[in-house]
């Protein structure tokens, strides 16, 4: 019995098509292939930074620090005001780098760091200025020493968080300087302390 093996054009338009679409698969296939890997590449390496720089921002708790370093400034100011000697724009400077710590408290690191840089010279410059004087009281001089070893006392705790959250944070650095994407990327931020 012979088979009839002629088909209609229907069918041999259908079966072209599938061959056409069976040869297309293979190129189609490696190059979906490839397009999922270039992908994964970056969404590999930003978890990774993610997961790093994450670490070191739970470590950043520095609210407490800052507060004990504006009060200190506060009570400077104090002080200093009972005197007629002192440069009025060295007290602006000293007020404007308390308001400048004070909204730099829920910030990131890099706007704590620069802001208490300017904190840190505007205080020292106003103890200066107290000291050259010449004319602090005993109690004045008294209650200096208790405000900068109270200042010094926080800032050495910012310090230890800062060491924390660097030490966490050069991690992240170590790693995005090795990603190939890292152009993706911000670069995580580290602390500088005054």
């Amino acid at each position: 019995m012979q088979q009839n093996t002629t088909q209609s054009p229907e069918a041999q338009q259908r079966r072209t098509l599938y061959q056409r679409l069976h040869l297309l698969s293979l190129p189609v296939g490696i190059l979906l292939g490839i397009l999922l890997f270039l992908i994964s590449i970056p969404i590999g390496n930003g978890r990774e930074l993610f997961s790093l720089t994450s670490a070191a921002q739970k470590q950043w708790k520095v609210q407490p620090f800052i507060d004990g370093r504006v009060a200190q400034v506060e009570n400077l100011v104090t002080v200093a005001e009972r005197y007629t000697g002192i440069d009025a724009s060295m007290m602006q400077e000293l007020r404007e780098a308390q308001a400048q710590m004070k909204h730099a408290r829920n910030s990131g690191v890099v706007v704590v760091s620069a802001a208490d840089r300017r904190l840190q010279a505007a205080f020292t410059s106003m103890i200066g200025a107290l000291e050259q004087g010449g004319q602090l009281t005993r109690e004045d001089k008294q209650l200096i020493v208790g405000i900068i070893d109270a200042y010094n006392e926080q800032g050495t705790k910012l310090g230890l968080q800062a060491r924390e959250y660097n030490r966490l944070a050069q991690l992240a650095i170590n790693l995005y300087e090795k990603l190939p994407t890292r152009w993706l990327f911000p670069k995580p931020a580290i602390y500088i302390e005054p």
